[in-house]
């Protein structure tokens, strides 16, 4: 019997993924504005991206708008996304049904 990788959803901002003003030496950047660099991941959150990568399904969830997403390079390619505050499922291929279940539930305990 085979097991569907489990789902690994992440905030992005100050999170995996950090401002130049939080920049520290060796961190990469993976996100430019206007050919500024904007948004670094630091060489540990990388390698553990990378390292996790194929165990789990990243699901970057995030308050960004899509425009503002689609300006980050990760390290590795995410399976999915939920950006503008949960408005906007950017799907990367099917969704399972546990990954469904679980977005359900997360989405029911933000209302308030």
């Amino acid at each position: 019997m085979s097991m569907e990788p489990m789902l690994f959803a992440s905030d992005l901002d100050n999170t995996l993924l950090f401002s130049v003003s939080h920049r520290q030496e060796g961190d990469r950047c993976v996100e430019w504005l206007d050919g500024n660099e904007q948004g670094f991941m630091t060489p540990e959150t990388i390698a553990l991206l990378e390292t996790v990568h194929g165990l789990t399904r990243l699901i970057p969830v995030t308050t960004r708008s899509v425009a503002q997403y689609l300006r980050i390079r990760f390290p590795v390619t995410p399976d999915y996304a939920v950006a503008a505050n949960g408005a906007v499922k950017a799907d990367l291929g099917p969704l399972p049904a546990t990954a469904v279940a679980l977005l359900a539930a997360l989405a029911a305990a933000w209302v308030l």
